[in-house]
């Protein structure tokens, strides 16, 4: 605090009490106090002036304004000889907590040493000026924490979902995601003594806690929680170290990775950050038991949209036409999901190839069930009856057959091999069998 501050202040104050107290502690203006233009003000130190000779001083002068300065703390109110004086004066503060306490807008005195905690966070005016925009009159000190939190991560929100957004955001690059990255926002919390607070405040919300935490380890317990909560089958021994414990918070991370999925502008980090994770736990291999049925609601990773895709591809090769209302139902589902959902299609070749899988699955599926209900073969009285039925029904055969490949050439440049199988048992069928018959 500047010395024109203290002094307008120090006038504000004592045009409406004679007696203002200062107790400066730390004797932070000690040096400069007797420099303090105060025009009609008596300056009294305490610590040199007897408590009965000031008692008389205002007794005396009722008109007088008096600033009566200490280097000490306030006595206990039992031993205070001037207690009296007191109760019917103003005190004054100027140490630096104090003016933060002012200029933050807190009113709970009980914060000071909080603030004194923060004072690597406080020291920077950019980030206390944007600290003010966030803080309420009544906050305590985890509300402090959990704002220069958001400031330190740039979080549009002082919230720990928008935090953690941010944070996994700056480990991805040109869309490719590193585990092991150390955000240069983690950095700063690291450096300005937040991070005890921010695993306290992820362990309040989510009900993670480890010996050693980390950024990598808690994406991969958020991610495979709300893989499990939502698998319909027995969680693989393999993953069910990384479930979150608390069962009520454990559904914080799936409401948190449900909203980061959906968010138009952080999406992308997300797909980029759950294949990263996928790889590292080798999830392909553990879905290689699970049904399409099983993994019907799972959204979190995109090597279950191909585990879900070659199931129901075996399922159609197989079935030949029969009970696939259970197989377009499934694909019904997985397309409102995330990965393969068309609104999003334009995103990237890798979720146009999952939407296009599901459009491929989707004319195999009623290019068999066309085929059942025609097993007998057909034939045509003459050319006019054979023009009607390839107009009203056969010419869907053609129509099937095309609106597979162009899907299925879709998928190719992925160079997934979902679709290998499928592609030739329709070939087959078609050329081998709808060309002759109506050639025939």
């Amino acid at each position: 605090m500047s010395n024109q501050r203290i002094t307008d202040s120090l006038t504000a104050l004592l045009a409406n009490y004679p007696v203002v107290f200062w107790h400066d502690v730390e004797a932070e203006f000690a040096s400069v106090i007797d420099g303090l233009a105060l025009d009609g003000v008596q300056l009294v130190r305490l610590d040199d002036t007897p408590a009965l000779r000031i008692k008389l001083d205002i007794e005396r002068a009722p008109d007088q304004r008096f600033l009566i300065y200490s280097t000490r703390p306030e006595s206990e109110p039992t031993k205070d000889w001037l207690l009296d004086v007191r109760l019917r004066s103003k005190s004054f503060r100027a140490d630096s907590t104090s003016i933060l306490l002012e200029d933050l807008g807190l009113t709970t005195q009980a914060l000071r040493h909080h603030l004194k905690e923060r004072a690597k966070f406080l020291r920077a005016k950019d980030r206390v000026d944007r600290l003010k925009r966030l803080v309420l009159p009544g906050d305590g000190a985890l509300d402090l924490d959990r704002k220069m939190l958001a400031v330190l991560t740039r979080s549009d929100q002082p919230e720990l979902f928008a935090m953690l957004q941010r944070l996994y955001a700056a480990m991805v690059v040109d869309g490719v995601a590193d585990l092991a990255a150390q955000p240069k926002a983690w950095q700063d919390i690291a450096a300005n003594d937040l991070t005890p607070a921010f695993w306290a405040l992820v362990q309040a919300q989510l009900g993670y806690a480890d010996a050693s935490p980390s950024l990598r380890d808690l994406l991969l317990r958020i991610l495979v929680t709300d893989f499990c909560r939502n698998l319909d089958g027995e969680v693989p021994r393999q993953l069910a170290h990384f479930v979150l414990p608390a069962r009520t918070l454990a559904a914080n991370a799936s409401v948190f990775v449900s909203h980061w999925r959906s968010d138009i502008a952080h999406f992308g980090n997300y797909n980029a950050l759950a294949r990263a994770a996928a790889q590292e736990l080798d999830l392909a291999g553990l879905l290689a038991g699970f049904s399409a049925e099983q993994l019907t609601d799972c959204m979190t990773f995109e090597d279950v949209e191909l585990r879900v895709v070659q199931d129901l591809k075996q399922r159609i090769v197989l079935g030949a036409g029969a009970n696939m209302d259970v197989v377009h139902a499934l694909i019904a589902r997985r397309r409102d999901g995330h990965w393969a959902n068309p609104l999003l299609a334009s995103a990237n070749e890798r979720t146009r190839a999952l939407a296009a899988s599901y459009d491929a699955l989707s004319a195999a599926a009623d290019f068999f069930s066309l085929k059942a209900s025609h097993a007998a073969g057909f034939s045509f009285p003459d050319a006019g009856a054979a023009f009607a039925q390839y107009r009203n029904e056969l010419f869907r055969f053609d129509q099937l057959y095309r609106h597979f490949h162009t899907a299925a050439d879709a998928v190719e440049p992925t160079g997934w091999a979902v679709l290998h199988g499928l592609r030739d048992t329709i070939e087959g069928v078609y050329s081998g069998w709808f060309i002759p018959q109506l050639s025939t």
